[in-house]
């Protein structure tokens, strides 16, 4: 090989190197994704594919620092209403976690509330975060949102006529925004896997 070639081969060999994460990364959700759709035990399936997020990818890094999942959403700038995570060790190069998923988490990664994935590679482990993203009510749920908020101040057994379920709903999340993610009580299930929801 000449000296132009060894250097071509070695510059493409360090290309590959750095985008390696990037391709299993897409391996990775593209599993969770074929997971989803096709259900689990035979139920239904179809469900909206997951979002990469980059601040959720960056849950999933600190995860693999060890970090537990409410702390890594709080240090990642993360506002979840409820989120899951789990690692998978003994990954192949190609990223085909489907089977292990399938197998073990289908129920949590079949939520149809999480729309969100993140995703973090060392070696042969991955670690995975779902999440249902919190969103701020819109500026024209805001008269519902005042109007729940002083209903409930209020008189909190007596609901105006008018105040939906959905407003209520609203209201909760809105006066639970400013609360730091690691801080609202949340509930936290299984090993490994860790799911929380912002209480209600």
């Amino acid at each position: 090989m000449t000296d132009l070639g060894v250097r071509c081969h070695s510059a493409a060999l360090a290309l590959l190197t750095l985008l390696a994460p990037v391709l299993a990364a897409g391996a990775v959700i593209d599993a969770i994704n074929a997971v989803r759709d096709a259900g689990c035990n035979g139920g239904r399936g179809r469900l909206a594919p997951l979002r990469e997020n980059e601040r959720l990818d960056e849950v999933a890094h600190r995860l693999s620092q060890g970090m537990q999942l409410a702390q890594a959403e709080e240090s990642a700038r993360y506002h979840a209403v409820s989120s899951f995570s789990v690692s998978v060790s003994n990954v192949p190069p190609n990223g085909d976690v489907a089977a292990i998923i399938a197998r073990q988490f289908c129920p949590q990664v079949s939520n149809p509330a999480f729309q969100e994935i993140g995703t973090w590679r060392g070696g042969t482990t991955v670690w995975i975060a779902l999440a249902q993203p919190f969103r701020p009510p819109g500026r024209q749920d805001l008269a519902g949102v005042s109007r729940t908020v002083l209903e409930s101040r209020f008189a909190p057994t007596i609901a105006p006529v008018g105040v939906t379920a959905s407003d209520r709903k609203l209201a909760r999340l809105s006066a639970q925004s400013p609360q730091p993610p690691g801080e609202s009580g949340r509930v936290f299930a299984a090993p490994l896997a860790r799911e929380h929801t912002v209480p209600r």
